[in-house]
């Protein structure tokens, strides 16, 4: 996975669709310096961060995190579902301020 990030991020530029990267506040099993790094490289992109505790795997909140509060579940899979189909990015329309590494905030 490291070597497919590290070839990624290499070629971002590259990339000629719409592109979104969306990430978790001080997540421990990414390095959401080198996320930030490879949005600002791309041409056409958006970024969101969720706020710390959103589990990593935000796919499968159940089997990552069984006790943690899932409101940000149903947000998050209609922005999934928006983004593949029509291509807009996650909202972030009534979050207020950004997260710790200066990008706004993914709606929950």
């Amino acid at each position: 996975m490291t070597d497919y990030g590290v070839w990624a991020a290499q070629h971002i530029s590259s990339i000629d669709v719409p592109l979104q990267f969306v990430g978790v506040d001080f997540d421990p099993t990414a390095d959401n310096q080198t996320i930030v790094g490879a949005f600002r490289a791309a041409q056409d992109a958006t970024i969101c961060f969720y706020y710390r505790g959103v589990p990593h795997s935000i796919i499968n909140p159940k089997d990552d995190a069984p006790d943690l509060d899932p409101r940000w579940v149903p947000a998050m899979q209609a922005d999934s579902l928006r983004f593949i189909e029509t291509g807009a990015p996650f909202g972030t329309e009534g979050m207020s301020g950004e997260t710790a590494y200066n990008v706004q905030a993914c709606r929950i």
